[in-house]
């Protein structure tokens, strides 16, 4: 599934059967390679982080939840990084060749992993080989023989 496709989709309360958001942005966990929760807007409490785990399913139009009592306030953590933060970023290899910048990303709706990283030129890296993001650049371990 395509993490681009989810953004601004409601999310829907079953106990209330309400919507009590809709995905603003998503956060990435570096160290796992996978989503770790969601940014909402137009949340009813000030409370505007959905954690994966909270997460019922994924749908065609809606992402569900057991109950908005599973929002909470966003936690810090060292190797997370905001998707909006990453699209459009500069990608670098770890052998310092510079490649197109990121789209888009790909994960697994079940599980929350990345699976692929869409760029710019229409490749795409493999998520596993992701190693890092910051100010500067995303960071990808590059295959042997690539260039």
């Amino acid at each position: 599934m395509r993490l681009g496709a989810i953004m601004t989709r409601q999310v829907v309360d079953l106990e209330s059967a309400t919507t009590i958001g809709r995905v603003r942005d998503a956060t990435l966990d570096l160290e796992h390679r996978s989503v770790s929760g969601f940014v909402l807007r137009s949340s009813p409490s000030s409370a505007d982080w959905l954690p994966w785990g909270a997460v019922i399913s994924i749908g065609s139009d809606a992402i569900t939840v057991q109950s908005v009592r599973t929002l909470s306030e966003q936690p810090k953590r060292p190797r997370s990084v905001s998707v909006d933060d990453v699209l459009a970023s500069r990608v670098l290899s770890d052998r310092g060749v510079l490649m197109a910048s990121v789209t888009e990303f790909d994960f697994d709706a079940e599980t929350g992993l990345l699976t692929t990283i869409t760029l710019a030129d229409g490749s795409s890296l493999r998520a596993c080989d992701l190693l890092g993001s910051g100010s500067y650049a995303t960071m990808f371990r590059e295959k042997e023989g690539s260039t």
